[in-house]
């Protein structure tokens, strides 16, 4: 299984997010983005696709940024890969 950088970076991304949990602060994306050390705008497509899945909480604002929607110990790799790569989990058509 061959893992791409959006799937490396989400769960980079979520381990930072897991740390903090018991905090009331969101964390921001730039924050986020400065320690993983890539743009902001690719891991707020990151992040797009971690909330469509219901695994974060967006928070608007000056202060705002993001959370986990739910306990750390209850957030599984497979549910964050299954998040943001879809290659890995299709079918391939071609088998018998």
């Amino acid at each position: 299984m061959k893992i791409s950088s959006k799937g490396k970076y989400a769960l980079a991304a979520m381990a930072i997010l897991a740390q903090n949990y018991k905090s009331e602060e969101p964390v921001a994306v730039i924050s986020i983005a400065n320690s993983l050390n890539i743009s902001k705008i690719y891991l707020e497509q990151v992040f797009a696709l971690l909330k469509k899945s219901d695994l974060v909480l967006s928070l608007k604002g000056a202060y705002g940024g993001y959370k986990l929607k739910r306990d750390p110990m209850k957030i599984s790799i497979y549910s964050i890969l299954f998040s943001v790569e879809n290659s890995l989990f299709e079918k391939p058509e071609n088998i018998l």
